[in-house]
């Protein structure tokens, strides 16, 4: 069962080796290996990760205490960082944690949820029933990338639970 919370204090260098390790292995596929280092540079620094986690509160999916991703929402209604780690994609957590923040946003009165998506994230933000608002081009260091804004309004919005590949359980500490 997958468990999805917000994520404890003591917990960020573990999310920040998900997000590391999923950005260089799955990433660089699409982005390439000099981008990708930028961005791996950066989360070099641990103490502004460490800063940045807890400032952000991300939700966290977990299996057996286990941590497999996690996720940022702001009550403005964006999703920020979006990670399943790359062992455990496509078996149901990137849907676990949108279902939480979808739950999260119905319940703070949020009509509309945004992601700016990676071009192959954006496929699964699809699926879930995003609409593509528009491509962007990101500028970071001198390098171009490729993402995409996407929308999806939560109105009359019901995370069912035979969604999920694999159960699901919210839990509230």
């Amino acid at each position: 069962m997958i468990n999805v919370r917000r994520y404890s204090k003591g917990e960020e260098e573990v999310l920040r080796q998900i997000c590391l390790d999923t950005t260089l292995v799955i990433n660089v596929k699409e982005y390439g290996s000099e981008l990708v280092h930028k961005w791996t540079t950066r989360l070099k620094d641990k103490s502004a990760w460490k800063e940045h986690v807890r400032k952000k509160n991300p939700f966290v999916a977990e299996i057996d205490s286990q941590l497999i991703g996690f996720a940022e929402f702001s009550t403005n209604g964006k999703i920020g960082a979006f990670y399943s780690h790359h062992h455990w994609q496509r078996k149901g957590v990137g849907t676990a944690l949108l279902c939480r923040i979808e739950t999260e946003a119905e319940k703070l009165g949020i009509e509309n949820i945004l992601v700016e998506s990676s071009l192959s994230a954006s496929k699964f933000f699809e699926s879930k029933g995003f609409k593509v608002m528009r491509e962007i081009e990101v500028y970071a260091d001198g390098i171009v990338s490729k993402s995409i804004e996407l929308v999806k309004s939560n109105a009359n919005n019901k995370c069912m639970q035979s969604d999920h590949q694999t159960a699901t359980r919210f839990v509230d500490r």
